[in-house]
C-alpha cells in the first residue's frame, strides 16, 4: 500500500470520527431540548390543572354563597335498629329566612313518586331539623352470578334485577321548599340509599352458579367480618312441581375454618340435577335466627 493511500485512509477516518463526534453532540443537544420541551409541557399541564381546580372551587363556592340554603346533611339514628325501626335525621339552614316564610321538607320512600310534605319549625338562626322514621329492611348484600356451559361454549351474566329492586326500596328522595308571600322556592332534590345498613348487620354473600347442561353447581363466598350477626349455615331447598321435596345443607370449606377474619366458602358436594318443573332456592341462616332466601333456578 502506497504512502499516499495510507494518508488518505487516515484522513478519511479522522473526518469520519469528527463527523460522528459532531453528530453525537447535536443529538445530545437535541435530547436536551426535547427533555426541556417535555418538562415545559408537564409544567403547563400542571399549571392548567391547578387553575382548573381553583376555578371549579371558586364556582362551587359562588354557587354555595348564592344559594338560599345550605346543603342538607343527613344522620341515621340506629338506636332501635335491631327491632327494625330507625330514623333519618335531616338538617339544613336557610341563610336569610323571611319573617313569615313557611318551610316544608319533602320526601319520598323507595320507588314512590309521591312526596310527603312535612312542615318544619325553625330551631334558631334559620336552622331546621326533621326526623323521618322508616322500617329498616335489614338483610345481607346478596349477589348472584350465573354461568352457563354446554360443553362447547360458555357464557355468564350477572343477576341484577333483584339488586336493582332492593336498591330502589332503600332509597330516600328529598328536597326543601320555602313559601313566602305565595312564592314557592325549592332546593335541589337529593337521593340517598340506606341499603348499606343491611351489610353492616349481615355482611355479604357472593354466589356463583355454574350450570353445565342439566348439572347445577353452587359456590358461595361469605364475608361477614365486622357484621353484627354471623352466617351459621346455608341450605338449598329443592322443589318439584311446586312442593318442597328436600333440604340439603351446603358443605363448608374446612381449610377456611379457624382463620380469623377470613371469608367462609360453601359449596354443593354433588351437582343439583335440573329437571322439568324443578326449582332451587338458597336459604341462609344467621346467628340471630333470621333466615334469608334467594331463588337460583329458574332465574
Amino acid at each position: 500500500m502506497s504512502r499516499n493511500w495510507r494518508i488518505f485512509i487516515a484522513a478519511a477516518l479522522a473526518a469520519s470520527l469528527f463527523m460522528n463526534i459532531l453528530l453525537f453532540s447535536k443529538l445530545e443537544r437535541m435530547e436536551q431540548e426535547i427533555s426541556h420541551v417535555v418538562s415545559y409541557q408537564h409544567s403547563i399541564r400542571s399549571s392548567v390543572d391547578d387553575q382548573a381546580d381553583h376555578i371549579y372551587s371558586v364556582m362551587n363556592q359562588m354557587q354555595e354563597d348564592q344559594s338560599w340554603l345550605t346543603p342538607v346533611s343527613m344522620d341515621i339514628d340506629t338506636t332501635h335498629m335491631q327491632s327494625g325501626q330507625a330514623a333519618v335525621k335531616f338538617e339544613w339552614q336557610i341563610k336569610e329566612l323571611p319573617t313569615d316564610a313557611h318551610v316544608v321538607f319533602n320526601y319520598a320512600l323507595g320507588s314512590s313518586e309521591t312526596f310527603t310534605e312535612v312542615a318544619v319549625e325553625e330551631i334558631k338562626n334559620g336552622l331546621f331539623q326533621v326526623s323521618i322514621p322508616f322500617e329498616a329492611n335489614l338483610k345481607p348484600d346478596w349477589y348472584v352470578t350465573t354461568h352457563f356451559s354446554d360443553g362447547n361454549s360458555s357464557a355468564s351474566y350477572d343477576e341484577v334485577v333483584d339488586e336493582h329492586i332492593d336498591a330502589k326500596e332503600n332509597e330516600i328522595s328529598y328536597f326543601v321548599s320555602m313559601i313566602d308571600n305565595g312564592i314557592v322556592k325549592s332546593g335541589t332534590m337529593d337521593v340517598t340509599n340506606i341499603g348499606y345498613l343491611g351489610s353492616s348487620y349481615y355482611g355479604f354473600l357472593y354466589t356463583d352458579i355454574n350450570r353445565n347442561n342439566d348439572d347445577l353447581y353452587v359456590n358461595i363466598q361469605n364475608d361477614d367480618y365486622g357484621a353484627v350477626h354471623s352466617l351459621e349455615r346455608v341450605y338449598v331447598l329443592k322443589y318439584k312441581d311446586g312442593e318442597l321435596i328436600e333440604e340439603e345443607a351446603l358443605q363448608t370449606d374446612v381449610h377456611q375454618e379457624g382463620y380469623e377474619h377470613s371469608p367462609t366458602y360453601l359449596y354443593t358436594e354433588e351437582p343439583l340435577i335440573v329437571g322439568s318443573n324443578s326449582r332451587f332456592v338458597l336459604k341462609a341462616v344467621y346467628s340471630n335466627g333470621e333466615t334469608f332466601e334467594k331463588e337460583i333456578h329458574p332465574n
